[in-house]
């Protein structure tokens, strides 16, 4: 198995996205990945068979220099073979044909709250230009 460490808000969409195994998923901002395999592996847990997932499962990413990490990682730590890696950007997505998506996961880059949690003298570095990008 695999441990990844992640902030508890972090992993709180996963849950609230209440998806089922018959959904078509899209991940807008997917790498490194840690959001698309816990939503992957509560479909499982809830089957009990990774074969049972009937919907597809587009994992997004808009750097390519985050790909390989994003398609290594859901590799080795699932075996869903309908999940589909792209590269876009979520504000032009393109529709695929005759698919329509159940739900859609968008944690877009983040606000650093975790890593202000963690290091609170990272505030004396903020600014609000920077805090805009």
């Amino acid at each position: 198995g695999a441990i990844a460490r992640q902030e508890l808000v972090s992993m709180l969409p996963a849950f609230y996205l209440n998806c089922s195994s018959s959904h078509n998923i899209l991940d807008m901002c997917a790498s490194p990945g840690s959001k698309t395999i816990q939503v992957l592996e509560l479909l499982h847990n809830a089957n009990q068979d990774k074969s049972d997932f009937s919907g597809i499962f587009v994992a997004n990413e808009l750097d390519r220099r985050r790909i390989p990490r994003l398609t290594h990682r859901l590799q080795k730590e699932t075996k869903c073979s309908s999940t589909v890696v792209t590269q876009f950007d979520a504000r032009h997505m393109p529709s695929l044909p005759h698919v329509l998506f159940e739900r859609i996961l968008a944690d877009v880059p983040c606000s650093g709250d975790g890593y202000l949690r963690r290091k609170p003298e990272g505030w004396r570095e903020w600014d609000w230009e920077g805090g805009a990008r």
